[in-house]
């Protein structure tokens, strides 16, 4: 019979066991004796397989010096282990759980630093890695910072009175937490940062003496292949558990990687003042408040004060910087200005908006700067948006009793739902009701702006007028190869405004105007051809006192009013027009001021400011004789007929010109009462 015995041959490894291999056979007699030899092999190296040993992962065997010499693993001490593993089939021993990160394998309790970045630490606690900011403490008010080191030095290793050896380390007396150093006679302190532990919050305490809790009871487990456990719980490879608000971990093949935040020991600002925001980790100061007018901004918060003016929220208040515009003029290109664009500050090249005016008898100049005249007294089509739809502008001339000439009677703006007549004397209709000034629905406001009706909308299509034979139409470049009518089609092409509604070019201003007339009854009566004159030699058929005096209302045209603006916009097209229009003027009416009026708008659009305003010249005669204008007068007409009625008027108030107290309506003249012929 052969048993295996163990014999030591060598006892110089802590963790192994060594022995031989002896083979034993019984000798029979009175006595039972044992004798053996050692068993031998013949391949130096190899490892030998011994059936009586298989399954035991303890002792390993190989061929040494021709005998068969065998190894017996010793376990480690598990003391203070708080996760042992265990896997009977591959291991011998229970081993404390390690940690593997980024390849290599790191005992628990072990720290290392990354080498490209000094102020990164990580720690391995049982299969949990903690990564962290190293957290520096300061002992003096003067440290000094090295290039390439974390945390500053303090000179002399001198802490809480006692002075410490060149290389010694030393625990703050009254906070476990500062853990200190003496290099080279300084002294560097770091705030220990607490690892993340994988045992339950049942199994943590914090030892006397020590800054972090740790785990008091072992748990032992099997090998969980790539699996992490963390508490009682076993997660999957690439499972993400939240810790804490301020610590995130990713199972990592076996091991937590954990990402812990660290929040500051001060901040710049009392207890009082901190405050800790949904979702975060740490305390922030509150954030100073800044309250301008009835708005509220926070630290940091900038904001425009106006198009030139920056604001920010500071500790100190709100500061304030103005923008300053470094181009004080540029020559800009054709059909654009150098002006600043609402709601910026400085300005710039922009292309200006396209202008129709209508003025006189008529004279009328197109988006793309054609002028002609013509004379019709019937209803056309002025500007209108020929793709979209979006709107339509119509005007309604008549000759005033002249025989030969007409002016513009009345204005019809169609946007939307509203439908916009400007009648004479200011009066306004919306929806054929009549309205008073300002108005506004809504995209659209209606108001008068000096001696101007104004109808703007938010589509960018603004309609003005006079109350008496001056009209304009403005669009922004959005519509431009849009339009169509009277005005053109706003293409920055001049030669073709002159296009039917079929799309036909007209050459004749007569043709191409009555290819735009709206309406088969909408003439007063049968429209006479433009009279055989010249605007060469205007006024050539009325008296001497009549061109004298259109020549002296037409020469501020000429005055030192309008130089700057004659060095940029030729003048002599108003010019001709105002006398023409002043020769053909009916009595009692200044027809001056049309073309006064168009030739400094047109200006204005330059960006010259000329000294002319239509205010005390032209806004008095539009109303009749004893009347004056009013944005809200009443809307009941005091006439002869029943000027002793004492019903009060129960109507809103209305736009337009009224007769003065004392006077009364007769025959679309305001008259005194006491001349009333009834």
């Amino acid at each position: 019979m052969r048993m295996l015995g163990e014999w030591v041959r060598n006892a110089l490894y802590p963790n192994l066991l060594i022995f031989a291999v002896i083979l034993f056979h019984t000798l029979t007699g009175v006595h039972t004796q044992l004798e053996g030899s050692v068993a031998k092999c013949t391949v130096e190296g190899e490892v030998i397989k011994l059936p009586i040993l298989a399954g035991n992962p303890c002792i390993t065997c190989i061929c040494k010096n021709k005998e068969i010499v065998c190894r017996k693993e010793r376990c480690p001490d598990l003391n203070g282990c708080a996760l042992a593993v265990s896997n009977p089939s591959t291991q011998c021993c229970t081993q404390c759980k390690s940690c593997s990160f980024n390849g290599d394998h790191y005992k628990s309790g072990d720290v290392w630093f990354p080498t490209s970045n000094s102020c990164q630490q990580f720690q391995c606690q049982e299969s949990m890695v903690t990564a962290s900011r190293v957290q520096c403490f300061n002992l003096c008010n003067n440290p000094i910072y090295i290039e390439g080191q974390c945390c500053p030095y303090c000179e002399g290793c001198v802490y809480d009175g006692s002075r410490h050896q060149d290389g010694e380390t030393f625990t703050a007396s009254d906070n476990p937490c500062v853990q200190c150093k003496c290099e080279g006679k300084n002294v560097k302190c770091t705030r220990q940062v607490c690892p993340v532990l994988s045992c339950p919050d049942t199994h943590q305490r914090t030892q006397p003496g020590q800054c972090c809790p740790s785990c008091i009871v072992q748990r032992r487990v099997f090998e969980l292949g790539n699996k992490c456990i963390y508490k009682t719980d076993v997660f999957e490879d690439g499972e993400v558990i939240i810790v804490d608000k301020c610590t995130r971990c990713t199972c990592i093949d076996t091991t937590f990687m954990c990402h812990r935040q660290v929040c500051p020991d001060t901040l710049p600002c009392s207890v009082n003042e901190q405050v800790i925001e949904e979702g975060s980790c740490c305390p922030k100061c509150r954030r100073k408040t800044c309250q301008v007018d009835d708005k509220i901004f926070e630290d940091g918060d900038t904001w425009l004060q106006s198009p030139c003016e920056e604001c920010k929220c500071t500790d100190e208040g709100v500061v304030c910087t103005v923008k300053q515009c470094q181009q004080r003029y540029k020559n800009c290109p054709r059909n654009h200005e150098f002006k600043t664009p609402l709601g910026e500050c400085c300005p710039r090249c922009i292309e200006k908006n396209g202008v129709c005016t209508v003025y006189g008898d008529p004279h009328y100049q197109t988006f793309d700067l054609k002028s002609y005249s013509f004379q019709g007294n019937c209803k056309y089509m002025l500007a209108k948006d020929c793709v979209d739809k979006s709107f339509a502008v119509k005007v309604k001339n008549d000759d005033r009793n002249t025989g030969l000439y007409s002016w513009t009677k009345q204005v019809f703006f169609n946007v939307g739902d509203y439908n916009i007549v400007l009648l004479p004397y200011y009066k306004v209709k919306v929806n054929g009701q009549l309205i008073s000034l300002p108005y506004s629905m809504r995209g659209i406001d209606i108001s008068k702006e000096n001696t101007l009706i104004t109808v703007k909308t938010d589509i960018g299509v603004h309609v003005s007028w006079d109350g008496d034979s001056f009209a304009e139409v403005e669009v922004v470049t959005s519509f431009k190869g849009k339009l169509c009518g009277l005005c053109g089609n706003y293409n920055d092409d001049g030669s073709d405004d002159f296009t039917s509604p079929d799309g036909r070019i007209i050459h004749k201003t007569n043709d191409f105007v009555k290819t735009w007339q709206v309406g088969k009854n909408s003439c007063e009566k049968k429209q006479k051809d433009e009279p055989p004159k010249t605007m060469n030699f205007p006024c050539q058929a009325v008296s001497s006192e009549k061109r004298m005096k259109a020549h002296m209302m037409c020469k501020v045209l000429k005055s030192d009013s309008f130089k700057a603006c004659r060095e940029e916009i030729d003048y002599m097209n108003y010019h001709r027009s105002c006398i023409v229009d002043m020769c053909e003027c009916p009595r009692n009416k200044m027809c001056s001021c049309e073309a006064i009026t168009a030739y400094s708008r047109a200006c204005e659009r330059k960006g010259i400011q000329v000294g002319w305003s239509p205010q005390a010249e032209c806004e008095a005669q539009v109303c009749p004789e004893g009347a004056m204008f009013d944005v809200c007068g009443p809307a009941c007409v005091k006439n002869c007929r029943n000027r002793h009625d004492k019903k009060m008027c129960d109507k809103p108030c209305v736009a337009g010109c009224h007769c003065k107290a004392g006077y009364v309506m007769y025959r679309s003249q305001c008259i005194k009462e006491k001349y009333c012929p009834y």
